[in-house]
C-alpha cells in the first residue's frame, strides 16, 4: 500500500508539473484573444471622451462598421469584441473595469451566449485569462467548470503555437490574427474575401435565465456609475434563424418582460440572407456588415441616447 501512494504522490507531481510547464509555455503574440490588450489600450486612451463601446463577441467583430457609426453618430465608438467563446460574463467583466461616467455600452452577445452553459466561456476564458489576469478575482465556479472542460483543447493549442514557433511560423490559418483589427477595434481583414462554405447549425437546447439577472446586475452597475447599457441582436444567417425562431424568441420575451435593459433592436431586423455571411452563421463578409452597420445605426439613433 505504501509503494501504491508513493507512486500515485510521483503520479501527481508530474502531471501538476507537465501541466504548469504547458501553460508556462510561450503564447504567439498574434494571436486572435491576444487583441483584448489593443482593444484594453483603445479604451485606456480615450477616458476623457465620450464613447460608444460595442462588445460582444465575433458577431461583432466581424460585423460592425465603427468608423461608420462615429461619424453618423458624432461620438467616438469602440469595438471591444473578440470572440464569442470568452463567455459573456467574462466580457461583462472585464468591460465593467473600463466603463466610466457618460460612457454608453452597446451590448450584442450571440444567442449561444443565452443558452446552457456558453455564458461562462471555456477555452478561450483560459487564452484571455492567461493574457489578461486581472479578471482572475471574478471568476466563479460556473466558469471554473467551463474552463476545466476546455483544457485539453488549450494544451493541444498551446503545443502547437509551440511548435510552429519554433519552426519560425508566425502566421497560420486565415484571418485569425491580433492583427486583423482595425484601429477601431473591427476585424476587417474578411472584407472583400470570398465566403467560405460553413455549418449553418445553431444548437440552443436550454434558457440559462442567470444570463438575464446578471446582465441587468451590470446594467444598474453602469447606470449608478453615470453610464448607459444597451442591447441589441446579434446579425445572424436566416437558414440557422429558421431553426430556432422559439429560441431567439424566448431571449427576446425575456430581455422585455423580466429585466430593465434598455433593447434598441427587433431580433428579426438582423437577420440576413447566406449570401451575406463570410464563414459562419455570425460573421457577416463586407456588404452584410454594411447593411448591418445602417440597421444599427438607425437604431442607436432612435435610442433617445444620441
Amino acid at each position: 500500500m505504501k509503494k501504491f501512494f508513493v507512486k500515485f504522490g510521483l503520479f501527481i507531481s508530474v502531471f501538476f508539473l507537465l501541466n504548469l510547464s504547458i501553460v508556462a509555455l510561450p503564447e504567439n503574440s498574434n494571436d486572435f484573444i491576444h487583441a483584448i490588450l489593443d482593444k484594453h489600450k483603445l479604451l485606456q486612451s480615450t477616458k476623457g471622451e465620450k464613447r460608444l463601446i460595442i462588445a460582444g463577441g465575433s458577431n461583432v467583430a466581424f460585423g460592425v462598421d465603427s468608423k461608420k457609426i462615429e461619424e453618423e453618430l458624432g461620438i467616438k465608438t469602440i469595438n471591444v469584441s473578440v470572440h464569442a467563446g470568452m463567455g459573456l460574463k467574462y466580457v461583462l467583466d472585464d468591460l465593467d473595469r473600463y466603463v466610466k461616467k457618460g460612457d454608453i455600452v452597446l451590448l450584442i452577445p450571440e444567442y449561444q451566449m443565452f443558452y446552457d452553459d456558453k455564458f461562462y466561456g471555456g477555452t478561450e476564458t483560459i487564452e484571455a485569462l492567461r493574457i489578461n489576469p486581472e479578471n482572475l478575482g471574478s471568476v466563479n465556479p460556473m466558469q471554473i467548470n467551463q474552463m476545466l472542460k476546455g483544457y485539453p483543447l488549450y494544451v493541444r493549442s498551446k503545443i502547437g503555437y509551440t511548435a510552429l514557433n519554433l519552426l519560425g511560423v508566425k502566421k497560420f490559418g486565415d484571418i485569425y490574427f491580433r492583427d486583423s483589427f482595425n484601429e477601431y477595434g473591427d476585424l476587417v481583414a474578411h472584407i472583400g474575401q470570398e465566403n467560405v462554405q460553413f455549418s449553418t447549425a445553431c444548437p440552443l437546447n436550454k434558457l440559462n435565465t442567470e444570463v438575464f439577472s446578471y446582465i441587468d446586475k451590470v446594467n444598474k452597475k453602469f447606470n449608478d456609475r453615470g453610464a448607459t447599457l444597451l442591447v441589441s441582436f446579434p446579425s445572424l444567417d436566416k437558414t440557422a434563424y429558421d431553426t430556432v425562431v422559439p429560441q431567439v424568441e424566448e431571449i427576446d420575451k425575456t430581455l422585455k418582460e423580466d429585466t430593465e435593459i434598455g433593447l434598441i433592436s427587433k431580433s428579426k431586423d438582423y437577420i440576413f440572407g447566406h449570401e451575406l455571411f463570410y464563414n459562419s452563421i455570425y460573421h457577416l463578409n463586407g456588404e452584410g456588415r454594411n447593411l448591418r452597420t445602417a440597421k444599427l445605426i438607425y437604431d442607436l439613433k432612435g435610442s433617445g441616447c444620441f
